[in-house]
């Protein structure tokens, strides 16, 4: 390799490492994929949802399900009692859909709901806006009964991957093509090494994981403070991410929070409120601009002083040794084009290199965007009328109103349109409304209604209304919408349920499973399936009513979506209470949120949104002011423009430098990001490619190929780390383990991250010890002179022992014990180790300066490492020399020396 091609892949890496993300949205960030912007040219209207999964029982009425066609992968089997009824049910199904083809379409367009408030229309909901802009909707004029049309641009059902779906069923819901089921029971996706990944079998038998509990609801990565706004309202949606990280994150151990904690908002971005706390009111620039290869785009500026301590100024490489506390300046940023992701963070000036005497927001975004086919010599000034815009453009997807359909079956029921037709619902279905919200009159009703009407009763009398976590959530119920006995289409309350993301299938005992490929609608993507059990008998074979509801629930999802949470537990059964409802709530909410953020129709029609709103806004909220007008202009003399950048950035004079430095102290609070390759303990120890970033509060992975989160870690739990040239092992909680290699050997990006590392937490470096025993042929049991608790604390060395004389301290915590990672071994494998090896190696991280250990978890009590109560002899048994029953010694299978 040349020196000039390598100093032009570092001088890009420290370019990108000089961006300091705001939050987990920023990070994902890639600006070498411009194609998007041209797929959005083409208007495409994809099969996907429901309407997917029907149209293969309309294709192929007469192809049925056998256990051959299946794929299998630690799920329950068909039961023999069960599958003639299946083939029958779905021969009902498919004969259900094509003998009513014309008549399951949604109401078309040209149809509107004249008597909802036309205030409503245009902010019901923030999904609703871009549907209804969309020609493409559920069922187009046509009345083409498949709810498809005829749009030549629609991409047939034959086109599509084969899918089989992925023959998870139960007695509430049967696999279907083109969708995934949830049962309950699904382990989380665990990357670090610990007691569970170590034990986890290699998960090709096993479905999808959940996302680890821990990591949801995490978004924004700076600090939690949040800077006063004069005179502005404030997002209540933007303090849901500090109650988070400071209940759940810090004070509550991570393997405990579905259990101290309600279940919490996941797949929000909640970043989106960056330009409303750190812009609006404030000085700053936006600029716009159209590019080929990502359309239109906006960019907004603001440079604002921050204050470094010495000790922050020493961690840099370019720091003074007689640096004190001085006033640097940090440059805020937002870059913003028809992709939903957004670039928010900061960057400080330190970290740019030859800046000019006076520093000009053009210079900044020349560094950061060398390698962008931005052109910004043909940016434009924004108008100060375009701040209320990019408001509505951050903000237009963070919503907080909801509306979920609800539908009733009876027993025996099982396809769309019996569903539709139940004029009234039961007392069972009665009792589940009531457990989830309260009805309201629609009649002068104030809040949000999604979509009814509260002037004329159009829409019915009542619906049933809730709020959970200053969410709005209005249900869409089949029994309480208007009823036609003349029509078995049910329009009126198709029109309503039909265009919902997220359907709830209430289900009476006896009741038959549902399949998506019952619903023809193109929305309709989560099911969230409801069944009231019923009471449980009494040993004299009566019913004990006395005893509370139990609902059975499972989840039919979109294939495109992840499994969202809060995880279903094993067994999928709930007593009817307070944290059922939560329960509920919390999965309706995240399932529309994970379908916005996954699912390619919604992602297409949120960026066509985007597009529109920044293409009026590079048309209708600019000047002729270009950013070259900002730097001197072409004639060189100090224009008006430049004294009010001078006057806005400042004109301090400062010193050059040619080439860039990496920037890690503690005052950059945004995340500042790796490319690098984690190793998978919980998936067959594979190595996937991964973002890493940290930040002044979080250490977070983000997988690369699914832009999903994998890993959080508050900086206060970061216990310590091994280290060499090509991998670091970050030890977090309880000495779990985190492996990070890098991609670029020829880059030494590991001293980089530990250089963050120790400008942002209190851990340290381990230390590698060696005990040998003398004259073990003699005494097997000789003394290393040491003890240590279950979760690896030294409490006691003896002075004059092998411990001691290998520099062995109280409050010190063994991290691996022979190699051996001390998050995977009970007490009694760490005894088995240091008793009988005539070598033993200990990798330790040193005591605080006060002589503590470190502390990892900031819990009260911790589910990973229970501390047990034993006698001091036993406790002590690494200097005892009582009896001891030897145990099968564990094979090195977690050996962290074997991950690279």
């Amino acid at each position: 390799m040349s020196v000039h091609n390598f100093e032009v892949r570092l001088e890009e890496r420290l370019r990108k490492k000089a961006f300091a993300h705001y939050d987990c949205h920023s990070m994902i960030v890639d600006f070498g994929c411009p194609s998007k912007y041209r797929i959005l040219q083409e208007r495409r209207n994809t099969t996907t949802g429901a309407s997917a999964a029907s149209l293969v029982s309309t294709q192929q009425p007469n192809q049925l399900l056998t256990n051959k066609q299946l794929n299998y992968n630690n799920q329950q089997q068909f039961n023999a009692q069960q599958q003639p009824n299946l083939y029958h049910n779905n021969n009902n199904i498919n004969s259900n859909n094509n003998g009513n083809a014309n008549n399951n379409n949604i109401i078309s367009n040209d149809k509107p709901n004249n008597n909802v408030n036309q205030c409503e229309q245009k902010s019901t909901s923030d999904q609703q806006q871009p549907y209804n802009n969309n020609n493409n909707a559920l069922v187009n004029g046509n009345g083409n009964g498949n709810g498809n049309g005829n749009n030549n641009n629609e991409q047939p059902l034959q086109n599509l991957p084969a899918d089989l779906g992925d023959g998870r069923q139960n007695d509430l819901v049967l696999t279907c093509p083109f969708f995934r089921n949830e049962l309950g029971g699904e382990e989380e996706r665990i990357v670090c090494l610990n007691k569970l990944t170590d034990r986890r079998q290699a998960v090709s038998s096993v479905g999808e994981l959940h996302k680890p509990s821990f990591v949801s609801g995490i978004s924004i990565l700076e600090s939690s403070s949040t800077p006063s706004l004069s005179n502005q309202t404030t997002n209540s949606n933007s303090n849901l991410n500090q109650s988070i990280s400071s209940c759940q994150m810090k004070s509550i151990c991570p393997y405990q929070r579905n259990i101290q904690c309600d279940p919490v908002i996941d797949y929000a971005d909640m970043g989106a409120t960056y330009y409303r706390h750190y812009f609006h009111g404030r000085d700053h620039q936006n600029w716009f601009g159209h590019s080929e290869s990502y359309g239109p785009f906006a960019i907004s500026i603001r440079k604002e002083p921050s204050i470094l301590s010495s000790s922050a100024t020493n961690t840099t490489t370019h720091s003074n040794s007689n640096s004190s506390n001085e006033t640097k300046y940090r440059y805020r940023i937002i870059i913003r084009t028809s992709e939903l992701a957004v670039l928010r963070g900061s960057v400080y000036e330190d970290c740019i290199p030859n800046l000019s005497n006076r520093t000009s927001s053009k210079e900044v975004l020349e560094y950061l965007l060398a390698k962008s086919d931005i052109p910004l010599n043909k940016l434009r000034l924004g108008t100060a009328n375009a701040d209320a815009q990019l408001l509505k453009l951050d903000e237009h997807k963070l919503t907080k109103n909801y509306k979920v359909g609800v539908l009733y079956c009876r027993a025996g029921q099982s396809t769309e349109e019996e569903f539709y037709n139940n004029e009234h619902s039961g007392p069972l279905f009665a009792e589940f409304l009531s457990c989830i919200g309260e009805n309201v009159r629609l009649l002068g009703f104030d809040k949000y209604r999604g979509g009814l009407d509260n002037r004329s009763d159009s829409t019915g009398l009542y619906s049933v209304y809730t709020t959970y976590n200053d969410c709005e959530i209005m249900f869409h119920v089949s029994t309480m919408l208007p009823y036609s006995a003349n029509n078995r289409q049910q329009l009126s309350r198709k029109r309503h349920i039909g265009n919902d993301i997220v359907t709830i299938v209430f289900q009476e005992e006896g009741a038959m499973p549902f399949t998506p490929k019952t619903i023809r609608s193109q929305f309709q993507h989560v099911f969230i399936i409801v069944r009231a059990l019923n009471a449980p008998i009494l040993p004299d074979g009566t019913y004990d009513f006395n005893s509370p509801r139990h609902y059975a629930v499972a989840v039919s999802r979109s294939r495109e979506m992840p499994p969202f949470g809060p995880p279903i537990p094993e067994g999928g059964v709930f007593v009817k209470s307070q944290q059922f409802k939560n329960f509920l709530l919390a999965k309706i909410i995240n399932a529309e949120n994970a379908a916005h953020k996954y699912c390619e129709k919604f992602r297409t029609m949120g960026q066509r949104t985007r597009l529109g709103l920044l293409t009026d806004l590079t048309k209708d909220y600019v000047t002729n002011t270009t950013l070259n007008d900002f730097s001197g202009g072409s004639n060189g003399g100090p224009s008006g423009a430049v004294k009010i950048v001078s006057s806005l950035f400042g004109g301090k004079k400062r010193s050059q430098r040619r080439y860039a430095n990496f920037c890690g102290h503690s005052d950059i609070q945004g995340a500042i990001v790796w490319d690098v390759q984690v190793k998978d303990f919980g998936q067959s120890n594979k190595i996937i490619d991964c973002i890493l970033g940290i930040s002044a509060s979080y250490l977070v992975v983000i997988e690369q190929s699914t832009k999903e989160l994998l890993y959080v870690s508050p900086v206060e739990a970061i216990l310590g780390w091994t280290s060499n040239p090509a991998w670091i092992k970050i030890f977090c909680h309880q000495a779990e383990c985190l492996l990070v290699q890098i991609k670029d050997p020829d880059v030494d990006e590991i001293c980089e991250i530990v250089t963050r590392l120790k400008a942002v937490t209190n851990g340290c470096e381990t230390r590698e010890l060696t005990l040998r025993r003398q004259n073990i042929s003699m005494n097997p049991h000789n003394s290393l002179g040491f003890d240590i608790q279950p979760d690896g604390i030294v409490t006691r060395v003896d002075a004059g022992s092998i411990a001691w004389q290998t520099h062995l301290l109280p409050g010190s915590r063994l991290v691996e014990i022979c190699k051996t990672s001390t998050a995977t071994l009970s007490y009694t494998q760490m005894m088995e180790y240091i008793r009988t090896s005539s070598v033993v190696t200990l990798t330790v991280l040193p005591p605080n300066s006060d002589g503590s250990y470190r502390r990892g978890c900031l819990g009260q009590t911790c589910a990973h490492q229970p501390v047990v109560s034993r006698p001091s002899s036993t406790f002590s048994s690494a200097s005892s020399t009582t009896h001891y029953t030897k145990q099968r010694r564990r094979g090195p299978t977690t050996s962290l020396m074997t991950l690279v």
